[in-house]
This record gives structure tokens, C-alpha cells and sequence, in this order.
């Protein structure tokens, strides 16, 4: 038999790892209110560290936004000079970016931002393949087995699929265009991810 304890003003038995849990549940509710409110500073002073500035691309009245942050990749068309930019943000400020080479971009001299969607690109080459691979493939074996090689409904398939992948291969990049509908913004500070 085990030893007796009061944890919670209830007699309870100690018996191995039963016991060992209710020593651990009398540990976790010692934590009194000032306990609690100094554990919560702590958290919060640490993950102050890693706030970062974000940069925002938001439409107006609606729910939808990209961010950037220092390091990530990003494209855009100057006003001024139409000058496209393809390149890292270095550094975030209240106005402005900087990109490598130490380029600074004014916020209100950004008139559009391109964004790259990677998996419409691949998911849309591989339909095309798809479809071409549909095709060939039915023509392959209906020539070896001496019927027609070209079956109207693998074709229609096929072409179906490769057009589309290609709609969506052709939807990889989009342009969001800086003004009335869409919002160039510096959040400083901001806790993400």
C-alpha cells in the first residue's frame, strides 16, 4: 500500500505512478495570481524579441492581404520610372523599403506589385503534361492493338486538361495594382507567424 496525502483537501492514496501524477497536478496549482501575471511577462518580454516590422499589401474593405518581411523576395514597378525591382528587402521603414544594394523605394512611389504563385505554375505544367501524356499514351495503345489511333474521347480529355493547366499555368503572376483598391502599409512591431 501506498502513503496517504491531502492534495486538493482530499485524501487521496499514493500508489506508484498515480501518485507521481497527483504530485505533479498539487505542483501545477501552486501557481497563485502574482505567480501567474510574472510567468505572463516573462512570455510576453520574450516574444517582444522577435517582433519584426511587416510590410502589408491590403485590399481596402475586404479581408485579403500579402506580407513582406526583411529577407523575403519581392516585385514591383516604380511610378517614376517604371523601373521594375526584383529583389530582397533588406530593411522596413515607416515609408519606405530598401532593397539589396541599399535602394530605397518611397511606399507612395510603388504603382504595382507582382506576386509569384509557385504551385499555380507547377500544378498547371503538370496538367498540361497530363493531358499530353493522356493523348499520347491512347494513341500508343490503340495503335498496337490495330484500332483507331485517335479516340475522340481521349482527346477531348486530354485537351481539356492541357488547357486547363494552361489557364492556370497562365496565372502565376498576378499584379496588384497600388492605389484606390490596394494598400501599401509598415506594421512596426507587429507579433506573426
Amino acid at each position: 500500500m501506498g502513503t496517504r496525502r491531502f492534495i486538493n483537501r482530499r485524501k487521496v492514496t499514493d500508489s506508484g505512478i498515480t501518485g507521481r501524477i497527483l504530485e505533479m497536478l498539487n505542483l501545477a496549482s501552486c501557481f497563485t495570481p502574482v505567480r501567474s501575471f510574472y510567468i505572463g511577462l516573462i512570455v510576453v518580454t520574450c516574444l517582444s524579441g522577435f517582433a519584426q516590422d511587416l510590410l502589408v499589401l491590403e485590399k481596402t474593405g475586404k479581408r485579403r492581404w500579402f506580407s513582406y518581411q526583411e529577407g523575403d523576395l519581392i516585385s514591383l514597378v516604380t511610378k517614376k520610372d517604371a523601373l521594375p525591382v526584383h529583389d530582397y528587402i533588406i530593411r522596413l521603414e515607416d515609408s519606405a523599403i530598401v532593397v539589396r544594394g541599399d535602394f530605397r523605394i518611397l511606399l507612395d512611389d510603388i504603382h504595382l506589385v507582382e506576386r509569384y504563385y509557385r504551385n499555380r505554375k507547377r500544378n498547371g505544367a503538370l496538367l498540361m503534361l497530363a493531358g499530353g501524356l493522356l493523348i499520347g499514351i491512347t494513341s500508343v495503345n490503340n495503335a498496337l492493338h490495330n484500332q483507331p489511333v485517335l479516340d475522340p474521347l481521349f482527346i477531348t480529355i486530354g485537351a481539356g486538361l492541357s488547357g486547363i493547366g494552361g489557364l492556370w499555368f497562365s496565372q502565376s503572376l498576378r499584379k496588384y495594382k497600388v492605389g484606390d483598391r490596394w494598400k501599401l502599409k509598415v506594421l512596426t512591431g507587429s507579433l506573426h507567424r
